[in-house]
């Protein structure tokens, strides 16, 4: 059973969809591969590579929540954030919480 039209598929759907990687934030992706010890990500062999724009704006994040020093090496709470399976900015206020005693 199909829950769409013949029409519909012949004319509305399309061929094929852009990869996940290309559509969604590349935060995580990052944090993670900097946790396994891959720095070299202009040069990661990625089945779909990311925009250049992207990575950098994923890094520039990470610097900015303090998951990645000014020379993109992980921090100690880099490593704290990339185990919680959350984005990195819920990480980063899961972390945060206790200090401006928020959480229980």
């Amino acid at each position: 059973f199909r829950l769409y039209t013949e029409r519909s598929f012949n004319q509305e759907l399309q061929e094929q969809t852009y990869p996940e990687i290309l559509r969604s934030k590349m935060s995580n992706v990052v944090l993670t591969l900097k946790k396994l010890g891959i720095d070299d990500l202009v040069h990661f062999d990625f089945m779909d590579p990311p925009a250049p724009e992207t990575l950098m704006r994923a890094l520039e994040l990470l610097n900015y929540l303090g998951a990645l020093d000014d020379d993109g090496e992980l921090t100690t709470m880099g490593t704290q954030m990339a185990e919680l399976p959350v984005d990195p900015q819920h990480a980063k206020m899961l972390i945060a919480a206790p200090g401006y005693r928020c959480s229980n």
